[in-house]
């Protein structure tokens, strides 16, 4: 995760809400100046008021505030990693750009937030003895139905978070959210339809999927502007979209299959 991304999206975000983060210039002493007392050192905590002001780390906004979701305290997990990281480094007298941007990338590549949706089971589905073609070819039915609500002329929903960052439109924020209701039906569709019995753990991992995809999107909205919280459920936004295009492949092969039976 490069961190120059990292920044312009906490730049990007700051700009939305109206902060501008700019440093003053120096200004000359004059000649005959008195030599000034060295400046006391910045109180501990100091720097964290002004990622918040940033909006890189957390507020206490009410989006975010009462939340349980572990990703709402990865900008301060992070924050105060990568601080600690840089002391380090000036105190072994290592500190170079490159050592920067090979801590930065180390500690980004650590983070990637589970998903939060909660997981059916074998046991949560019905399933039916009959595999035979024909059963398949209802089950199959079934599955169009199930999944109809994903039909939509809307952009996919990477580019909507794309836009919004590009834009700060709002709107696309909430065709977002309604994406993700479309998926959580799909989901909730799938788990009530009867299994064939040879299908049930493909089933079963094709529900899941559109369960951590939806809530992953989800979670893209609540958190969408906080920088780091955002960035790192872009990575689980991934892992998340692979999932669910690899769970329905398995799923066509299955089809395939059972057809030339």
């Amino acid at each position: 995760m490069a961190v120059i991304l990292l920044l312009s999206l906490a730049y990007k975000i700051a700009e939305w809400s109206g902060v501008r983060y700019e440093v003053a210039p120096l200004a000359a002493p004059p000649v005959d100046a008195p030599t000034a007392e060295a400046a006391p050192a910045t109180p501990p905590g100091d720097w964290r008021q002004e990622l918040i002001t940033l909006g890189i780390i957390a507020t206490a906004t009410p989006a975010t505030a009462t939340s349980s979701d572990p990703v709402a305290y990865v900008g301060d997990i992070l924050a105060t990693e990568m601080l600690r990281g840089y002391a380090a480094l000036k105190e072994n007298d290592a500190y170079t750009v490159d050592a920067a941007r090979s801590l930065g990338s180390s500690l980004g590549t650590n983070v990637l937030p589970v998903s939060t949706a909660e997981h059916i089971s074998l046991a949560d589905i019905s399933v039916d003895a009959d595999t035979s073609r024909e059963r398949v070819l209802r089950y199959r039915a079934d599955m169009r139905e199930g999944t109809a609500p994903l039909i939509s002329d809307s952009p996919p929903e990477i580019e909507l978070f794309a836009e919004f960052l590009d834009t700060g439109n709002r709107e696309k924020l909430r065709a977002l959210e309604a994406a993700a209701a479309r998926y959580e039906k799909a989901g909730a569709n799938l788990e009530a339809i009867r299994v064939p019995a040879d299908a049930a753990e493909y089933h079963v991992r094709a529900v899941n999927a559109l369960r951590d995809y939806g809530n992953t999107l989800e979670r893209l909205v609540l958190f969408s502007e906080q920088p780091l919280p955002a960035l790192a459920l872009l990575r689980t936004y991934n892992e998340a979209e692979r999932e669910l295009l690899f769970a329905f492949d398995v799923l066509a092969q299955y089809y395939v299959r059972k057809s030339s039976e």
